[in-house]
């Protein structure tokens, strides 16, 4: 299995999006009439975060009116977690929700909800789809002046996460190697010229993911309107600090078969088996110095929006090995430049002396 290459930028993107729980927010492109909180407090703009929940209310009167439309809010630092919308209609009223995320809506039956799934317009693989989202709604008060009111509630989507794993992750130690030109031991030499490519054996073990319904606050759920893919590797990552600063090389296994949620299944289950594999590392061009070493398995979910996957994906390193002290060498032809080089400036101080 050969080895992934990725760019020096992705290892730190995927640890901002393991870290953060911010995401796509609904803010009004506008609106009109009363609309609430559930305290009754006035609504005055503010996104719509997961977890939010909004009321447009009639009942002043014959043929009085609540709109609004709402579109994602653009945020680069703010990863790409997806959002579920639910817009409620009560039991009397003349309703229109959204038919579609173009900003159209289309007359609604009293009681009845509509979902949608939208996500941040910044994710940076899919050039900002979802800037163009819109969600338009509205509620008239009918002819017999009876209160009326659509709810508009906010919710990140449902996810896979691991629920459970058996086996264990095992890989070829660079320490005592073949590769490794100092006996010392915890003390590895790689010489970038005699073994320029490095072959790792590993084994990934069995992962189990679930992916839940959501649950809105009223305690009625909804299927994901997203699918998602998940999957796993073996990551390899050279570093000169800890803080991502310095050079950094990254390498990764081929994938296992993506297993896949689809789109409205509920609470499902899905199993990536344990696998083995080789991975090849090509370190002829690294750069020279003293690197460590962080050793994992990722099993991971790759991102979604609605039934198509993405190749951005959010992962969760299982097992991860700390190996400190990799020293990577020039080849000998350098080393021996070097040697020559150096014995020559040594002849011509003589010389001068």
């Amino acid at each position: 299995m050969s080895t992934r290459p990725f760019s020096r930028t992705l290892l730190p993107a995927l640890t901002l999006a393991l870290g953060s729980m911010a995401g796509a927010q609904l803010i009004p492109d506008s609106y009109t009439g009363t609309i609430v909180y559930p305290d009754s407090s006035p609504y005055t703009g503010s996104p719509l975060d997961s977890g939010t929940q909004i009321f447009m209310k009639v009942g002043g009167g014959a043929g009085s009116t609540a709109t609004s439309v709402f579109k994602p809010q653009n945020m680069p630092d703010q990863g790409w977690r997806r959002r579920m919308i639910k817009f409620e209609a009560s039991l009397d009223g003349d309703f229109f929700l959204p038919s579609d995320r173009e900003g159209n809506e289309s007359l609604a039956s009293p009681g009845e909800r509509r979902v949608f799934g939208t996500w941040n317009p910044a994710m940076w693989w899919q050039g900002g789809a979802a800037a163009d989202h819109r969600f338009a709604s509205s509620v008239v008060e009918n002819s017999n002046g009876d209160p009326a009111q659509i709810s508009i509630e906010v919710q990140e989507a449902p996810r896979p996460v691991v629920t459970s794993s058996s086996g264990s992750f095992l890989f070829d130690a660079l320490d005592g190697s073949a590769y490794d030109q100092n006996p010392a031991p915890n003390q590895v030499e790689l010489n970038r010229g005699l073994t320029p490519i490095l072959t790792i054996n590993f084994t990934i073990p069995t992962y189990t993911w679930t992916r839940t319904e959501l649950q809105w606050i009223d305690g009625t759920t909804s299927s994901s309107v997203n699918i998602d893919g998940v999957s796993s590797s073996m990551w390899m990552v050279f570093r000169k600090d800890q803080n991502w600063s310095g050079d950094y090389t990254v390498f990764s296994s081929s994938f296992a078969p993506v297993e896949v949620f689809s789109q409205f299944e509920g609470l499902t289950t899905r199993t990536i088996s344990g696998w083995s594999g080789q991975m090849t590392l090509d370190i002829s061009n690294m750069g020279l110095g003293i690197y460590d070493i962080l050793t994992s398995d990722l099993t991971w979910n790759q991102d979604s929006h609605d039934d198509i996957l993405e190749p951005g994906f959010e992962g969760q390193y299982r097992n991860m090995s700390f190996q400190p002290n990799i020293n990577v060498v020039p080849e000998p032809g350098t080393l021996m430049a070097l040697g020559a080089g150096a014995a020559l400036l040594a002849r011509r101080r003589r010389k001068k002396a």
